[in-house]
C-alpha cells in the first residue's frame, strides 16, 4: 500500500530514500548510506523524504513514523525531528505532515517550518461524494478500515490520502487549507491507491488486489471528468487487458498524464483521459516518480535501485532512458540497537 520507495531532486542534489538506504546524488555521482539493524520489507507506513527549496537539509523515515534529518552532502549524523509524524513532504519553504491517531485515522495536517517546532494545524474541509460506478454501493454504508495518511504531491499541489477511509484532500501550493476533499468508497488491505492534483481536481490511481486498474479524474465537486477504462462504455476483453498492475501515476502538465501499468505506459490526455500515446516500459512494481527540471522527471521501480530519465517535452514523443550513476559507500544513517 505505501510508497517504499521515493525520490526527490533539487538543483544539483537528488534524493533516492527506501527503508534500507539512503542515496544522495550530486551531479554524476552519489554517496550511499544504508540503515544498521532490522529493517522491514514492508513498513507500517510510508517511507519519509522531504527537503526544503534549499535542500540543507533532508528529512528521512523507514516507515515507523520516526524522521530523521540529514545534511544533504550525506555526510553529518542523523538528528531526531522534534515529533512523530506518519508523513511529511515540503511545500516551498514549508514542511507539510499528517498525524494519525492510535485507529491510524488522520487526526492533523499540519504546517511547519524546517526547525520543526511550531506546529500549526490546518482546517479539513468535509468531504464531497463522489460516486465513480466502480464497484461503489450508492447509499449503502460505507465499510471503513483506516490504515493512515500519507502525501504525494503534483505541479498542481499535495494530496492527502486515505485508502481506509476511501477519502483524499487536495491542498494547492501555499494554501492555507485544502481547497477540497473527496468521499469515494474504501480501498481494502490488498489493494493500493494513488492520487495526484490535477488544475481540474484529483487524479486516483486504484489497484484493486494489487491486480484490476482504474484510473479516475475527479473534480472536487466529485463529478467524474474521465475514467480508464471508460466506465459508461463497454469494452471487449482486449481492452480489460490493458489495464492490469497498476504501477503508478504522474501528472506531466495541465493537459497530460502518464499511466504505468504492468505490462505497458500509457500518456493520457486530462482532463478526459484520452489515451494520446504509449511508450515503451514495463513496470512489474510500483514506482516513484519526482521532477528533475523542465519537461523531466526521474522514475524510480520499488523493487530495484535502477533509475531512469523520462523526457517528455510537448509535441515530441517521451522519451525514457536507465540512468548509471557510481555510487560511493558512505557513513550509516542511523545505528540500530
Amino acid at each position: 500500500m505505501y510508497p517504499i520507495r521515493r525520490l526527490l531532486a533539487h538543483g544539483p542534489w537528488l534524493f533516492d530514500f527506501r527503508p534500507h538506504r539512503l542515496i544522495v546524488f550530486h551531479g554524476a555521482e552519489g554517496v550511499r548510506r544504508e540503515v544498521h539493524g532490522d529493517v522491514p520489507a514492508y513498513p507500517s507506513a510510508p517511507v519519509v523524504l522531504a527537503a526544503l527549496d534549499e535542500a540543507k537539509d533532508v528529512w528521512v523515515g523507514s516507515g515507523n513514523r520516526r524522521v530523521f534529518s540529514v545534511r544533504a552532502g550525506a555526510s553529518a549524523p542523523a538528528q531526531a525531528f522534534p515529533r512523530e509524524c506518519f508523513d511529511l513532504t515540503t511545500d516551498g519553504d514549508r514542511l507539510i505532515g499528517t498525524l494519525v491517531d492510535g485507529a491510524l485515522e488522520l487526526a492533523t495536517l499540519f504546517t511547519t517550518d524546517g526547525s520543526g517546532q511550531r506546529w500549526e494545524p490546518m482546517t479539513l474541509p468535509e468531504p464531497v461524494p463522489a460516486t465513480h460506478g466502480y464497484g461503489y454501493s450508492e447509499g449503502q454504508p460505507l465499510p471503513q478500515s483506516p490504515d493512515g495518511a500519507f502525501l504525494d504531491t503534483s505541479p498542481f499541489g499535495i494530496t492527502v490520502l486515505e485508502k481506509g477511509r476511501g477519502r483524499v484532500y487536495v491542498l494547492r501550493p501555499g494554501a492555507a487549507q485544502p481547497e477540497g476533499a473527496l468521499q469515494v468508497e474504501p480501498g481494502h488491505e490488498q489493494d493500493t491507491w494513488r492520487a495526484l492534483a490535477t488544475p481540474h481536481g484529483v487524479l486516483l490511481l486504484l489497484a484493486v488486489n494489487h491486480r484490476e486498474t482504474v484510473l479516475l479524474h475527479f473534480a472536487l465537486d466529485g463529478s467524474l471528468l474521465g475514467s480508464l477504462p471508460d466506465l459508461e462504455e463497454e469494452g471487449d476483453d482486449e481492452t480489460d487487458e490493458l489495464f492490469w498492475g497498476g504501477a503508478g501515476i504522474c501528472v506531466l502538465d495541465a493537459a497530460r498524464a502518464l499511466l504505468f501499468l504492468q505490462d505497458r505506459t500509457l500518456l493520457v490526455s486530462l482532463p478526459g483521459l484520452q489515451v494520446l500515446e504509449t511508450p515503451m516500459g514495463e513496470w512489474p512494481h510500483f514506482v516513484s516518480v519526482t521532477p528533475a527540471g523542465p519537461h523531466r522527471w526521474w522514475v524510480g521501480p520499488e523493487d530495484s535501485d535502477a533509475l531512469f530519465m523520462l523526457t517528455a517535452e510537448p509535441g515530441h514523443s517521451l522519451r525514457l532512458h536507465a540512468a548509471n550513476r557510481p555510487v560511493s559507500p558512505g557513513a550509516p544513517l542511523m545505528h540500530g540497537g
